[in-house]
C-alpha cells in the first residue's frame, strides 16, 4: 500500500477479519487503496495537495484522511465479495466519508489538509515596512 499500513486497520477491525475479507491477498488492498485515493482526489484534488499528504509518514499523516481511505477501501472490499454482504457499519462509514468529502469540497467543513500552491496565486499578499504598506496580487 502507498499511504496506509496494515496496522492502521486495527482502529476499525481485527486484522484476521481483514485477512479474511481479502483472502490474505494484499494485492487487493493495493487495488482498493488506489481506488479510494482516486475517489478522494475527485472530491478534493483540485484544491488540496493530496500527493504531499500521501507522502507523509507516521503521526504526520492526517487522521481523517487515513480514516477516509480505510472506510472507502473496506466498502469496496466487501462489495467485491457481494453487494449484499456489506455490513451496516461499513456502509455507514462510507456514507460518512462521502458526506465529509462533500462538506470539505464545498467549504462547509474545515480540514488541516495542505492546500496546493496554486491556491496562493489567487490570494493577496500584504508586505509592510515602517510607514509603507504594499499590496500585490499574484
Amino acid at each position: 500500500m502507498i499511504f496506509l499500513i496494515k496496522d492502521d486497520f486495527d482502529q476499525i477491525m481485527r486484522l484476521d477479519v481483514l485477512d479474511n475479507i481479502t483472502e490474505s491477498d494484499d494485492s487487493k488492498l493495493d487495488t482498493e487503496e488506489e481506488f479510494a485515493m482516486a475517489k478522494i482526489g475527485s472530491f478534493l484534488g483540485e484544491r488540496y495537495d493530496l500527493e504531499a499528504e500521501y507522502l507523509l509518514l507516521g503521526a504526520q499523516r492526517n487522521r481523517m484522511l487515513i480514516r477516509a481511505v480505510m472506510q472507502l477501501m473496506l466498502f469496496a472490499l466487501y462489495q467485491r465479495r457481494s453487494s449484499n454482504d456489506v455490513p451496516d457499519h461499513i456502509y455507514d462509514g462510507k456514507e460518512y466519508v462521502e458526506k465529509w468529502l462533500k462538506g470539505v469540497r464545498d467549504g462547509k467543513l474545515s480540514t488541516s489538509l495542505a492546500i496546493k500552491d496554486e491556491e496562493l496565486g489567487s490570494q493577496e499578499l500584504f508586505l509592510s515596512e515602517p510607514n509603507r504598506n504594499y499590496s500585490r496580487r499574484f
